[in-house]
């Protein structure tokens, strides 16, 4: 008995809500399904069930679903899940992101004559969450929309298509070129979760782009600017310089950057800008080339009042 209620859990986790195979919910569940909450149970039935099910591929689309490990003891099943997906919609007022999210539960779930009676659990979902953005830490939220000037503003990345304008400026623009990354790995680490990106626009077109990163060894690095070929030379890369350092000194009182040895026009520019060099990592991301530490300071990290 214990093997087939562990079997039906693996699928009705891996095939039937990964699936989204609805029709199958009266093969898995009971007809009063109930879902366990702070200690509190909640009969939601199977159409509680189906809604519940609805909402969450909503929000990720492409959700998948995979048992790793089971305990079963009499009519209770206990599954670690792995949850995958993209975060495409809105959800509890979390707007959608367009970024990868993983997360693991712990589910525990009570099957009796062949059909799943009882659901509760836990999912680690916060810290992936604030990895992505979805939801925001006790610092405050990113700055919404800013005007720079020319006619163009910044905003936070609101989906795929952002990350597709993006990753192909960087792939047409130093220091990637020289670096050798394709536009398929710009792409891959503008939709890896953790940093803060935004989109600069003007009438619709990506002018630029900043990557923030608060996370980490160096709190309050820079880890990316970048300018389309139309805009340079007009003072965006300087006024997206000064949007990154208001957002990063509103919670960390220094600024990080890297920038690479063979751009004297970037070092320059920072020079200008206030930063000073830290030291330089030779050979750091390709071979002959080194990447130059910068820091723009108010203050040590700790006592910094």
């Amino acid at each position: 008995m214990s093997e087939a209620n562990k079997a039906l859990l693996r699928r009705y986790y891996e095939e039937v809500v990964s699936g989204g195979l609805l029709d199958e919910l009266p093969r898995c569940l009971a007809a009063d399904y109930a879902e366990v909450h702070g200690g509190r149970r909640h009969p939601i039935g199977l159409e509680g069930a189906r809604q519940h099910i609805l909402g969450v591929r909503r929000t990720y689309p492409d959700l998948r679903l995979e048992v790793q490990q089971q305990i079963a003891e009499g009519e209770w099943v206990a599954s670690t899940v792995r949850m995958r997906g993209t975060h495409l919609g809105e959800w509890l007022g979390m707007r959608p992101t367009g970024l990868p999210v993983e997360a693991t539960a712990v589910n525990v779930d009570r099957v009796v004559a062949g059909r799943i009676v009882e659901h509760g659990g836990a999912a680690d979902l916060l810290g992936p969450l604030l990895e992505i953005g979805a939801v925001e830490a006790a610092g405050g939220p990113p700055p919404a929309a800013a005007d720079l000037g020319d006619g163009v503003s910044v905003r936070p990345f609101r989906g795929a298509a952002d990350a597709e304008a993006c990753a192909g400026l960087m792939a047409a623009s130093e220091p990637w070129r020289t670096l050798g990354r394709s536009r398929e790995d710009l792409l891959a680490s503008l939709r890896a979760p953790g940093p803060e990106r935004y989109l600069a626009e003007r009438g619709g077109a990506c002018a630029g782009l900043l990557v923030l990163n608060l996370r980490g060894a160096f709190v309050g690095y820079l880890q990316t600017v970048a300018v389309a070929a139309p805009f340079r030379g007009r003072g965006l890369g300087t006024a997206l310089v000064a949007f990154a350092e208001a957002r990063i000194f509103r919670d960390h009182p220094n600024v990080f950057l890297c920038v690479s040895s063979f751009n004297p026009g970037a070092q320059r520019l920072y020079r200008r800008l206030g930063y000073r060099e830290v030291g330089e990592l030779p050979d750091y991301l390709v071979r002959g080339h080194g990447e130059i530490l910068m820091r723009k300071s108010r203050g040590p990290l700790f006592g910094a009042g």
